[in-house]
């Protein structure tokens, strides 16, 4: 599935952690009224689904069946470009579109800034973030660097004849298309400029929605940074000052 298809960090973050912080919500809410719940449903199936957790707590899980009249198929409906969104990040340095909304998860592993959005009409998942140059130690030529990358978040390894340069913004990508992932392709493009890293990933499953993967990474432009704002801290008592 494409949730599966995700890198075990960011499944976490995005599913496997939320599904246990919903679970004792809706149990805590539940002990003191009745209630009506919605959420996704990549939510609710496997061992650490929102079905199964509840469950193991007590509950009774029945699905309800959905009836089916035929009156949608009479709506018109007429076709229209939804506005893509921009994430940008001032820190470090850079924007890019997405197709909708980005989602910023607060689970996700501390110190990658990162955008991600999950296009449920085409079965898409754009993700895109900032961290550290060092985070994979002194690799720093960017064929070695992409394929460490996608060899730790999905242990494949990325034949060198996949990788290719791409120069936007003054900067040197690497880029890979369409690495074949559980029924899916997966795009990702990578380089390092300074101390910062960055990445953008694209998931679908379909040949047609590769132009719209090409076009959010083509969006990628880089942005005015902002330094960070420190305080300071003074403690009269204590005789000293520190700054964070």
């Amino acid at each position: 599935s494409m949730m599966k298809s995700l890198p075990p960090d960011v499944y976490k973050a995005m599913i496997t952690d939320r599904n246990f912080g919903m679970a004792r919500s809706i149990d805590s809410i539940s002990q003191r009224k009745s209630a009506f719940y919605t959420v996704g449903f990549a939510h609710l199936p496997g061992s650490e689904g929102l079905i199964d957790l509840l469950k193991s707590k007590g509950y009774n899980v029945d699905p309800v069946i959905e009836t089916f009249t035929g009156m949608a198929d009479k709506f018109p409906f007429s076709k229209r470009e939804i506005p893509w969104v921009t994430y940008s990040d001032p820190k470090a340095g850079f924007s890019i579109d997405m197709p909708g909304k980005w989602y910023t998860s607060p689970n996700f592993p501390q110190g990658i800034m990162h955008g991600m959005y999950f296009e449920l009409g085409t079965n898409s998942f754009y993700m895109t973030a900032a961290r550290s140059s060092s985070a994979f130690g002194s690799i720093s030529d960017g064929d070695s660097l992409i394929k460490s990358f996608i060899l730790n978040a999905w242990k494949i390894q990325v034949p060198q004849d996949k990788i290719h340069k791409v120069i936007l913004e003054g900067i040197e990508f690497r880029q890979v298309d369409k690495l074949k992932l559980n029924g899916f392709y997966l795009s990702a493009r990578i380089a390092i400029e300074g101390d910062i890293m960055y990445i953008m990933v694209g998931l679908n499953n379909q040949e047609k929605e590769m132009g719209d993967i090409s076009r959010f990474f083509n969006s990628f432009r880089k942005i005015d940074k902002i330094a960070e704002n420190w305080n300071t801290f003074t403690s009269i008592k204590g005789s000293y000052e520190i700054s964070f």
